[in-house]
């Protein structure tokens, strides 16, 4: 969980760089998900496994 704090400065920050990311043409801003996207696809087996053990759910009802 994050403090309040933390929360604050992540709201700050992202309001700080929306701005800039609003001038970023479309094409640039996909290749920018399409990178998130791959490394979210590189760690998913951490994270299901993450999400199971904090969870309790099994595999097969985490990976659907």
């Amino acid at each position: 969980m994050s403090t309040k704090e933390e929360t604050e400065k992540a709201v700050a920050a992202a309001d700080a760089a929306f701005d800039s990311w609003a001038a970023t043409p479309v094409a640039d801003r996909a290749v920018y998900l399409m990178k998130i996207a791959d490394k979210l696809e590189e760690k998913k087996d951490h994270f299901i496994k993450t999400l199971t053990e904090e969870n309790g759910e099994n595999n097969g009802y985490i990976r659907s």
